[in-house]
């Protein structure tokens, strides 16, 4: 019943993409979105999805249906859900407007309605604004068993300062559904180095605070602060657009000693004929995790977007 109700929502809202999808007549395909997820507990999550964008016009500008299997693993145990959503990506050159995720998860004859959507624009001299409401099920193996799932919203500004300094501070509210809640606090100091060549020098802070005690479900300490002082960069080589970032830093876990952390992340894209989009994204981290001070984490994500007649970008 609830896959009919988000089928039913893209006919209603289709009219009101189109016309955010302004000169778009082209139809596109997500074949396919490929995801993988595992980390230094032996969890992994494979996410494997096809899209279905009838207003289609570029990587960053579709709207249509996506449908994705999703399975969870680690040592013997292991479960499998379906998750059917609405979709919508309406971004300009420099990443401001909208994208939306509405859908249903469906895990063990449980169904969950999840969201993952953000608001950006520009308001004023050099200085935008982010709104995000994510909601999800909590990926760990006795989470996803018992039912446990998470509200995540908040709003963050970004300011440029001078043409090479970029200030970004974010403050979000994480509720999960046993009650616990998470209060996030972010800032990320951005630095162009080199403008020519795309190479920046990033300060990033984070921290939280949960309200809640230990929990045999999910990490979550009393407080968590981490920070990273990191190196980025972003290019074209060839047809490929390129962007990466090292960084290294510590972190801190309620009053337990500083241990160290690091952060890798790469992602490339290029564009084939017409509209034919393939990108690539691959990161790893380190932190103190659910099952361990050394805790760590890889995940990869690929997918071919493809245009067909009257795509155009």
């Amino acid at each position: 019943m609830m896959r009919w109700a988000l089928a039913t929502l893209w006919v209603v809202i289709s009219p009101v993409a189109y016309c955010a999808n302004s000169g778009s007549s082209g139809f596109g395909l997500h074949l396919p979105s490929l995801s993988f997820f595992k980390d230094s507990d032996d969890f992994e999550v494979q996410r494997i999805g096809i899209g279905l964008y009838p207003l289609y016009s570029g990587i960053d500008r579709y709207s249509g249906l996506k449908f994705e299997k999703v399975y969870y693993a680690r040592n013997a145990w292991s479960a499998d859900a379906s998750q059917l959503s609405f979709v919508q990506h309406q971004l300009d050159a420099n990443g401001l407007g909208h994208s939306i995720s509405v859908g249903v998860h469906s895990l063990a004859s449980r169904d969950l309605v999840v969201l993952d959507t953000n608001f950006s624009a520009k308001i004023g001299d050099g200085l935008r604004s982010e709104v995000f409401l994510v909601r999800d099920r909590v990926e760990t193996q006795q989470s996803l068993t018992d039912g446990v799932y998470f509200n995540f919203f908040g709003a963050s500004l970004e300011q440029q300062i001078t043409d090479r300094f970029v200030a970004i501070g974010m403050l979000a509210q994480q509720r999960f559904s046993d009650d616990n809640v998470r209060d996030h606090q972010r800032v990320r100091v951005v630095y162009d180095l080199y403008p020519d060549l795309g190479v920046n020098t990033q300060f990033r802070y984070r921290q939280y605070q949960n309200s809640g005690s230990l929990s045999v479900n999910y990490f979550n300490p009393d407080r968590y602060a981490e920070t990273i002082i990191a190196l980025g960069a972003r290019g074209r080589i060839s047809e490929w657009s390129l962007s990466g970032l090292i960084g290294f830093g510590r972190q801190r876990v309620s009053s337990d000693p500083s241990l160290a952390t690091y952060l890798y992340e790469f992602d490339a894209k290029r564009r084939f004929g017409a509209n034919d989009w393939f990108r690539f994204r691959v990161s790893q981290a380190r932190s103190d995790g659910f099952g361990s001070p050394s805790y760590t984490y890889q995940l990869v994500e690929l997918g071919w977007l493809i245009g067909f007649e009257g795509a155009h970008q």
